[in-house]
């Protein structure tokens, strides 16, 4: 029993020893745990440093870049007066604008990142370090108290110890006493001088055991005390206290670092909002690109370089009024119609058929030269283009982004000979169409003017064949689409109604 209670009283020394150990532990990985929040800030405040300096580097190419376009397009502004004709010209505007939005953008990132994020940072490092310092003092003291706590269990253990152990041997002694008596009493001639000393021994013993046991009581009842608030004091400090130290260490820091990342984060959010409301615009410039529109803003830009010219005029009276002029001349002297005239009618007549009949072939060449012509078109555009997959960018941005493959080497010979077979046809066409002008106006002159009322009725034309719409591309993009072309071959050569004279 008295080892027992050896035992008993040297575990909550070891016990002891091992708390003071986890205690030291604490306070060195709550120090780490401070250093590496602060560290953590110093990195982001260090971040939003050196991000500054880029996007001031970077804002500040940008404005260069977009200033030195807009000196050199005012110095050379005599030899750029025709810019503001072409359709291109809003795209070069746009890009400009977006560059000086762009610049305008990454300078308040700039600022942003330098100015206040920075600061807060850096105040949240020096924050949390400054605050672990102060709170190291509580912890000590949380620790001193937790010592006490199990210094008086560690105290009371012992005193029970000793006083039940001085508790135990009293009751041993009395034991033997009563034992020794009765022993006694048991004999056969029991001496009552004997029995008497025996008794005041026993009364003796008593009196002893009664205070051991008294004693041990209290002691007991210490240790039972000292032992629950030692348990109590290291519930509390273990399951409330210590994360309560840590929340106290760390007050206000993921706050504010949450507070920086989340205006960092809004901040992005709004440049990215301008880069696709700039995206829009230079989207809507290149959508507006019209070649049929810069054709007709040139030409109105400069009506006396295409201004159509007054029509020759004729020397001399019209045919009309010279026949008249030499009816009254002749006061009938000679009949109106002749052999000569008839003769002079027949060969206009005659010459009117070669015309018309000249004009319709040339009429069928020509749409066959415009189907050709569109043909050559759309293929010389599709190779100045390239394949879709050259212009394709979705696949270099996004989490899965790969970096852009090396372009191929171009062979430009194909699209050199594609061009002067385009240009051969355009050639063609252009001729052709300049000849079935000049034969329909003759053809009309004739009827109109030279057989007046004799002239027999116009040939009907042939009708157009049907051929397929050119692609969208052709269509949209050809400048010599006009509104009051053919519908066979939408050029306006092929105009249905020949000119008037």
């Amino acid at each position: 029993m008295l080892c027992n209670d050896l035992q008993s009283t040297a575990e909550p020394i070891h016990f002891m020893a091992d708390i003071r150990v986890q205690l030291s532990e604490q306070t060195r990985v709550l120090e780490a745990r401070a250093e590496a929040a602060a560290g953590v800030a110093g990195e982001l405040h260090d971040y939003c440093r050196r991000r500054a300096d880029l996007e001031h580097e970077y804002s500040r190419a940008l404005d260069k870049l977009a200033r030195a376009a807009a000196q050199r397009h005012k110095d050379q502004k005599h030899k750029r007066e025709q810019w503001p004709l072409t359709g291109a010209y809003a795209c070069w505007q746009a890009a400009l604008d977006n560059t000086r939005a762009l610049s305008r953008d990454h300078a308040a990132l700039a600022e942003l990142y330098g100015g206040p994020l920075a600061a807060r940072l850096q105040r949240a490092a020096d924050d949390v370090l400054r605050l672990h310092r102060k709170c190291r003092d509580i912890v000590a003291e949380r620790h001193e108290e937790v010592g006490a706590a199990l210094a008086e269990a560690a105290a009371g253990g012992k005193a029970h110890a000793a006083a039940a152990a001085e508790w135990r041997a009293a009751a041993l002694k009395l034991r033997h006493a009563h034992h020794a008596r009765q022993a006694l009493l048991a004999a056969d001639t029991p001496r009552h001088k004997k029995i008497k000393a025996l008794d005041k021994e026993l009364e003796k013993r008593r009196t002893r055991h009664s205070e051991a046991r008294a004693k041990a009581l209290r002691a007991r009842a210490d240790y039972v005390l000292s032992l629950e608030a030692a348990n109590a004091t290291l519930q509390r400090y273990y399951l409330d206290d210590i994360a309560d130290i840590m929340l106290c260490t760390e007050v206000g820091f993921e706050a504010m670092v949450g507070r920086a990342v989340r205006t960092a984060s809004a901040a992005e959010s709004a440049r990215a909002h301008a880069v696709c409301a700039a995206a829009g615009a230079l989207l809507a410039a290149a959508d507006a690109l019209d070649a049929l529109a810069d054709r007709q803003r040139f030409v109105a830009a400069h009506p006396a370089a295409f201004a159509l010219p007054r029509p020759l005029a004729q020397v001399g009276d019209a045919p009309p009024a010279q026949d008249r002029e030499m009816r009254e001349l002749l006061e009938g002297a000679a009949d109106e119609r002749d052999d000569a005239a008839d003769a002079a009618a027949r060969d206009l007549a005659q010459r009117l058929a070669q015309l018309e009949t000249s004009a319709r072939s040339l009429r069928a060449e020509c749409r066959e030269a415009a189907k050709t012509l569109d043909a050559a078109e759309a293929e010389l555009v599709r190779q100045m283009e390239g394949p879709d997959a050259a212009w394709d960018v979705s696949s270099l941005f996004g989490p899965g982004a790969s970096p852009p493959a090396p372009a191929p080497p171009e062979d430009d010979a194909p699209r050199r000979d594609q061009e002067d077979y385009y240009l051969a046809k355009f050639r063609s066409y252009v001729s052709c169409a300049g000849r079935l002008a000049r034969l329909e106006s003759k053809a009309a002159a004739v009827r109109e003017r030279l057989l007046g009322a004799g002239a027999a009725p116009a040939t009907p034309r042939s009708p157009p064949s049907p051929r397929a719409a050119p692609p969208p591309a052709v269509a949209d993009t050809s400048p010599r689409r006009s509104t009051t072309a053919c519908p066979p071959c939408s050029r306006p050569a092929c105009a249905s109604s020949p000119p008037t004279a």
